[in-house]
């Protein structure tokens, strides 16, 4: 919990000085007020009521023992009236400035979670999983932030209410040695239950922060898929198994809950059980002075409210703590993401990409787990010199987006070595690489906004000709000139008001206009159809002919006129040439031409 303090910075560390100083001096002000009501009650006691002379009692006056005027009621009343206001002006300042400055924590927390996440690798990413990023974004911060609010507003306040008033228990008039004892054992047996407790309820709300995760990735599926539980009508099993984890969550939280609810009950008794306790020793010294302990008087009313603002405050304190144990799991989750570091990192000492963009995988094997048995990849090795374009075709599974992600480092290799222009892509910056390197994934993602928002993702100063230019390129100017605000039309969530074919366009167009000297697609036109394919590989072929590019698919369609082809099964290469040379000599590649062009495509 002590690493997230890094985040109580700028105004929130203003806030927090100034809202902890206003909580503390509102508990002097509260733990003062046991002492001006001792000197009013003491004051009152030794007080008799003047009587008129035929011996009724009449109109009178109050009036001490020794006829003096009343001079300490009115002052003590004065002061406990001014210390109440001081203590409400400060409470309120405390809480307004303790919240904003939680408020501004976790602001600066999710900035620097988020911060953290951009820099993982796919790896990290796959690791943690998304669904429980979001959590860890969302709920897992909320929760911090209310039990740091916690923390600012009450729980500074209650040690220095705790210290002043155990002070005055220990001293007379009001209190004595007995008194104080009594009131520090209290305070230890209310501190020991909830540790016990506390120590029972942690692992459960441990599991179940794991347990939201797991309804997290069952419901996020299942709202990004409505389309495919619709189409196959599955609504009520897939309802069937939310259920089914959200019963679990609910089982874990009712049994952390159930340990959690007592505590207040108990730590009430503890409470007036501590005021009992005091009440019965004061009678016994009343019966039965003694020396050390002086006989009861009319302070013990004022004792009594102090031992209840010890109690009052003790038991805040413990909630406090209580809150606390139970946000521990979740800033345990928090610190995970801080302290996961990506595994790709860059050389000390970058080399320097040179003007030479090919492509070599030497002996590259990969295997996305240390725990996995098999490669992904197994002994993969080609080359595709600069300006010339690779095409790669195999089944489903065979490995083909897996190279896609190692090119550009989004995975790193296991073993073996990839190299651009000679240099090991390891050796030379990430930053670098991404300039050089541009990749079109096979989901098409497009961010809510614009379209012109979403190209300038590609170059963040790009003119409104070099976005026409990508457009043309990627085929996708056409239906965008057609749209009545053009490049300003509008982009839903996830680009939800495009076809499947017209976001594959945007996103090529969003990769083109960087102008890549390496260009992976990876079956970036499966949703075109053939025509539309055959003009996008013309401008690529036309208008990129220095660009190094591999073209990943399965149909033969996509790669027939690429200068080289590799063939991919199970992660291995089993045959690579040319269109006609794999016709020829390969006979996976010649059942697939087959299966997709007939005999026509032999030719």
């Amino acid at each position: 919990m002590f690493k997230l303090a890094r985040f109580i910075k700028g105004k929130a560390l203003l806030f927090t000085i100034i809202g902890v100083i206003c909580v503390m001096a509102a508990a002097y002000f509260d733990a003062s007020q046991p002492t001006f009501l001792n000197d009013a009650i003491s004051s009152i006691s030794n007080l008799t009521q003047h009587w008129w002379g035929d011996g009724t009692p009449g109109w009178g006056h109050w009036t001490s023992a020794d006829g003096t005027i009343l001079y300490a009621f009115w002052p003590a009343i004065i002061m406990m009236a001014i210390y109440a206001s001081c203590s409400l002006t400060t409470g309120l300042a405390g809480s307004f400035l303790g919240s904003a400055a939680a408020l501004y924590a976790a602001m600066n927390t999710r900035n620097g979670m988020y911060g953290k996440i951009q820099t993982y690798s796919f790896y990290e990413v796959d690791k943690l999983s998304t669904a429980s990023l979001i959590t860890r974004l969302s709920n897992d911060v909320q929760k911090h932030q209310i039990n740091l609010q916690m923390i600012l507003t009450m729980l500074f306040r209650a040690p220095v209410t705790i210290v002043i008033s155990l002070i005055n228990a220990f001293t007379p008039p009001m209190g004595n040695v007995t008194y104080g004892c009594i009131t520090i054992g209290i305070v230890v047996v209310m501190l020991l239950v909830v540790g016990i407790i506390g120590s029972r309820v942690l692992p459960i709300f441990t599991k179940a922060q794991k347990k939201l995760d797991g309804t997290n990735t069952v419901m996020r599926e299942n709202i990004l898929g409505a389309r495919v539980v619709k189409a196959f009508n599955i609504q009520n099993n897939q309802h069937e198994r939310y259920e089914a984890e959200n019963k679990e969550l609910k089982r874990l939280n009712i049994r952390g809950q159930a340990l959690m609810l007592p505590i207040m009950s108990i730590i009430t008794f503890i409470l007036n059980a501590g005021i009992i306790i005091i009440l019965i020793v004061a009678g016994v010294q009343f019966v039965n002075p003694s020396g050390s302990h002086p006989a009861i008087n009319a302070g013990i009313f004022a004792f009594t409210q102090l031992i209840i603002i010890v109690l009052f405050s003790s038991m805040i304190a413990v909630m406090v703590i209580v809150n606390s144990t139970r946000t521990y799991a979740s800033v345990k989750r928090i610190n995970e993401v801080l302290d996961t570091n990506s595994s790709i990192v860059d050389s000390q000492t970058p080399i320097s990409i040179p003007n030479n963009y090919s492509l070599k995988f030497d002996h590259v094997n990969f295997k996305y787990s240390t725990t996995s048995e098999a490669n992904v990849l197994d002994d993969i090795n080609f080359e595709v010199t600069s300006g010339t374009t690779l095409g790669i075709i195999g089944g489903t599974g065979s490995g083909k987006s897996t190279i896609a992600s190692l090119i550009p480092r989004f995975y790193d290799v296991s073993s073996g070595s990839i190299l651009i222009g000679g240099v090991n892509i390891k050796e030379a910056s990430t930053s670098q690489l991404n300039d050089v390197v541009s990749v079109v994934l096979q989901e098409s993602v497009l961010f809510s906004g614009t379209i012109e928002s979403n190209l300038k993702f590609g170059k963040q100063d790009a003119s409104k000709e070099e976005m026409i230019e990508a457009c043309t390129n990627a085929c996708a100017w056409d239906f965008i000139e057609a749209m009545p605000k053009q490049l300003e039309s509008e982009v839903e969530q996830r680009g939800r008001n495009f076809s499947g074919g017209q976001k594959q366009r945007i996103s090529l167009a969003r990769t083109l206009i960087k102008k890549p000297k390496i260009l992976v697609l990876d079956d970036t036109t499966s949703a075109l159809d053939l025509i539309t394919e055959s003009r996008v590989q013309e401008n690529l072929q036309k208008n990129f002919k220095d660009t190094t590019t591999l073209i990943i698919s399965q149909r033969i369609s996509s790669v027939k006129n690429a200068n080289k082809i590799l063939v991919l099964e199970n992660g291995r290469i089993i045959g690579q040439g040319t269109h006609q040379e794999l016709v020829k000599t390969n006979d996976v590649y010649r059942q697939i031409v087959d299966s997709q062009l007939g005999k026509e495509g032999m030719e």
